[in-house]
């Protein structure tokens, strides 16, 4: 993974931040609860796809479950500085 990274950046700096913006990403991914499993009920027989097929009302301007969770998730995505900096990692800490 560390050479595809540096294939895609320009710099050090910017390859770390890009790699620890994935390691964050994937460790999400895997403790969230609708990338590991389907609701299975007579509406959903084949399942809900992850929450995909689940609709809500406008939740987090979301309109299915799995897109709640991205939405909250990604709500500060623009605001941070990239590469991540000592200020931007005091910052969120």
């Amino acid at each position: 993974m560390v050479d595809t990274v540096r294939q895609h950046t320009k710099s050090e700096d910017e390859a770390q931040s890009l790699a620890l913006r994935l390691l964050i990403h994937f460790f999400g991914d895997i403790h969230q609860p609708l990338h590991n499993v389907d609701r299975y009920t007579k509406e959903y027989p084949s399942g809900d796809k992850g929450g995909n097929a689940f609709a809500v009302k406008m939740h987090y301007k979301a309109n299915e479950l799995h897109a709640v969770w991205d939405s909250a998730i990604y709500s500060y995505y623009a605001s941070i500085k990239k590469p991540f900096t000592a200020e931007v990692f005091t910052n969120l800490g």
